[in-house]
């Protein structure tokens, strides 16, 4: 089988640090926690994913010119990620994110020194994007600047390459291109996606519940179906919202949209278990998988990795996907109402 072109992955890579409070939060006080410290950042998180999957991955991006820059530099060889279009930036510093998770493993706090990745202008992506080839996928996070994001939609036009872009967080979302429709692959939550249709001054219109029913349950499948159908709207081709617990509702312009539950865990950290969804995605993408199906690829490796404590499961691989993969229930179901 001939070897798919490598995904060029555009956005964040930072020094993660991660703290598991012993008892639940108590604030203005110490709280006793264990700690560590790895790489991250989405798009670098993505990268390492792919290559874990057996797909070649190129990141581009900025670090510091600092010990934890060239560290995590360092480190992208090692992983055997190409990093040509990786710059360390002379008195910068690297960034870095700080995360306090609670007993069970879920988020209570996270902190952010992004500033060095508005330095990914609309140069220094031109080059590595005139270097993908038609029908190869780039994959860009919501890290990256507002013109960052308009030049990477605009060269997918002209050039014809496929692209996949993930809204990081509620306050980033709205850096997405003007041009949404020429996103192929939107990977988006629930909040971040109100986020993002705000932006572009668009609604989300939930109808009421059907006599009878349970309205927590009716609104609740109802607005995120509604979420999906509103993003298709705006021109994207293909949208995977993800519920948390609830797996993933995947939306495509003119077909049903379907709903994936979420593939089994013993759950440590939450951390990179969207950027496993997205690594494992594009993994199969690359191979000409549909996107549905893909994402199932994507779940499985989501759920591995919140059985780690560092940002990528460290013994990720096609092996232990397929096997999580088939703890997942058959077939997945179509959500009456979800074509658009």
């Amino acid at each position: 089988m001939t070897s798919p072109a490598p995904v060029t992955c555009v956005g964040g890579a930072v020094l993660d640090r991660s703290y598991r409070l012993a008892a639940p939060v108590v604030l203005g006080t110490s709280n006793p926690a264990t700690g560590g410290t790895s790489y991250g950042g989405v798009a670098r998180n993505v990268a390492e994913n792919l290559v874990r999957l057996d797909v070649q991955a190129a990141l581009v991006s900025v670090v510091g010119d600092d010990v934890p820059g060239r560290a995590l530099l360092d480190d992208l060889d090692r992983l055997n990620i190409n990093r040509w279009a990786t710059r360390p930036l002379a008195g910068r510093t690297t960034a870095t994110y700080g995360s306090v998770l609670g007993p069970d493993g879920e988020l209570v706090l996270g902190v952010a020194d992004m500033a060095v990745l508005d330095e990914i202008t609309p140069e220094v992506v031109a080059e590595p994007l005139s270097r993908v080839d038609r029908g190869a996928w780039v994959f860009a996070d919501a890290n990256l600047p507002p013109a960052t994001h308009a030049r990477i939609a605009a060269a997918r036009r002209t050039q014809g390459f496929l692209l996949a872009v993930d809204t990081v967080s509620v306050a980033k979302a709205p850096r997405l291109p003007a041009d949404l429709g020429a996103i192929d692959v939107l990977f988006t939550n629930r909040d971040e996606a109100a986020a993002l249709l705000r932006d572009r001054g668009r609604g989300v219109t939930v109808p009421a519940p059907d006599a009878g029913s349970d309205p927590t349950a009716d609104l609740e499948h109802e607005l995120a179906l509604a979420t999906v159908q509103a993003l298709l709207a705006t021109g994207v081709q293909a949208v995977v919202l993800t519920l948390g617990a609830g797996g993933q509702l995947v939306g495509r312009r003119g077909a049903e949209a379907v709903r994936l539950p979420a593939a089994p865990a013993q759950v440590r950290d939450v951390s990179g278990a969207g950027d496993a969804l997205v690594g494992g995605t594009l993994a199969d993408l690359v191979l000409g998988t549909s996107v549905v199906d893909a994402v199932r690829t994507g779940a499985a490796a989501a759920a591995l990795a919140t059985e780690s404590t560092t940002s990528v499961h460290p013994r990720l691989s096609r092996a232990a996907v397929a096997e999580r993969r088939s703890a997942v229930p058959q077939p997945p179901l179509a959500v009456p109402g979800g074509t658009r």
